[in-house]
């Protein structure tokens, strides 16, 4: 009987970890109006939400012949995001030499829709990547899944925190330029133009 008492104590702890997620809840019809395609599906040019992770990106910038490829990490969320995209992506519009670009949010797939406008709004008429609800969890700790995603994808950018930040890889996917807050696209050409490609 004291085996049986233990046996339940220990069910019940390990029943607390088990967290069941927001999105297994949600109705087959409510998925399919959240689910988000994977980075694979789209070309550069296709503007959208879609969903990202480390695995899929590192992928992707192996087979991109690029010199440059930039990570952009924001949210709708955050003023200094709002300040920073504007200018930048105007720059960038204009810009001759321009790298690959991934605009990346931390949040997850739930926000799909406020993605779409805030897109809209902003005039990012590029690819947005949500970080993926299944291999990051949920919503609830959007700092948390961004470092989660940067450790897996970058060494030595522990210190790439907060909105907006910055990961510039160059055409071997070796770090070149990181940087959290605010920076000019002038400052990316920069360095870009100071670093060799092989």
């Amino acid at each position: 009987m004291y085996k049986l008492y233990i046996w339940i104590i220990i069910l019940f702890f390990s029943s607390c970890n088990l967290v069941q997620p927001y999105y297994l809840s949600l109705n087959n019809t409510k998925q399919k109006k959240y689910a988000l395609l994977p980075l694979d599906t789209i070309t550069q040019s296709e503007k959208g939400i879609y969903s990202i992770n480390s695995k899929d990106f590192l992928s992707e910038i192996e087979m991109d012949s690029a010199n440059f490829k930039l990570v952009i990490f924001f949210t709708n969320w955050c003023p200094g995001s709002e300040e920073f995209l504007p200018p930048f992506l105007n720059s960038l519009k204009k810009s001759e030499n321009k790298p690959r670009t991934f605009f990346i949010s931390p949040n997850d797939w739930v926000y799909k829709y406020e993605y779409i406008n805030y897109a809209k709004k902003i005039n990012l008429n590029r690819p947005v990547y949500l970080l993926d609800v299944y291999k990051y969890g949920e919503k609830r700790n959007p700092h948390y899944r961004m470092h989660k995603f940067i450790s897996e994808i970058c060494t030595g950018c522990e210190e790439v925190s907060g909105f907006p930040s910055l990961i510039l890889f160059d055409r071997r996917n070796e770090v070149v330029y990181k940087h959290t807050g605010a920076v000019s696209f002038d400052t990316i050409a920069e360095v870009m133009k100071g670093t060799r490609n092989p």
